[in-house]
């Protein structure tokens, strides 16, 4: 009896290491398998990432193309416009007599003398607003202030004792 006692825990015994070398195996096995996962997931990754720089810098390629384009057909409208009107005042300044030229050039020497009239007349004005507001200023700087302070009052605000 003792014998098959002995056989049954050898065999045991046996078993176990054998259900123990599966276990580690399967373990092994699980973990190679996780490796391959995050390997695979990290290059996918890699890969989306690669593509996505590679969207944005087309997208801002064709977006500078786009404003390179509306600038040069901005710059060329206005060209045109700028030809058109030359050859509009040419015209007109070629239908003038020099009596016509004399009268026009008075008339723009009149609105050049207005129009800077007006804006050292603004000018003036901005000037005694600052004076204004400089005054209004002085004035407050110069109001009574309390001797009475707290200690939640700002540092600065009241003339405490030290």
């Amino acid at each position: 009896m003792k014998q098959k006692i002995k056989q049954l825990e050898a065999k045991t015994a046996a078993e176990m290491l054998d259900a123990e070398a599966k276990i580690n195996d399967a373990w092994k096995r699980e973990k190679k398998l996780r490796e391959e996962d995050a390997k695979r997931h990290r290059e996918e990754l890699e890969e989306v990432m690669k593509r996505s720089d590679a969207a944005r810098l087309d997208a801002e390629a064709e977006a500078k193309t786009r404003v390179q384009r509306a600038e040069l057909d901005a710059k060329t409208r206005v060209d045109a416009a700028e030809k058109t009107a030359a050859e509009k005042v040419a015209e007109a300044e070629a239908r003038l007599t020099n009596a016509e030229v004399m009268k026009h050039l008075d008339a723009k020497v009149r609105a050049s003398e207005l129009e800077m009239r007006s804006r050292l007349a603004k000018i003036e004005a901005a000037a005694s607003e600052k004076e204004k507001v400089a005054a209004a200023a002085k004035m407050v700087d110069a109001e009574v202030r309390s001797i009475h302070w707290s200690p939640y009052d700002r540092v600065g605000v009241v003339n405490a004792d030290p």
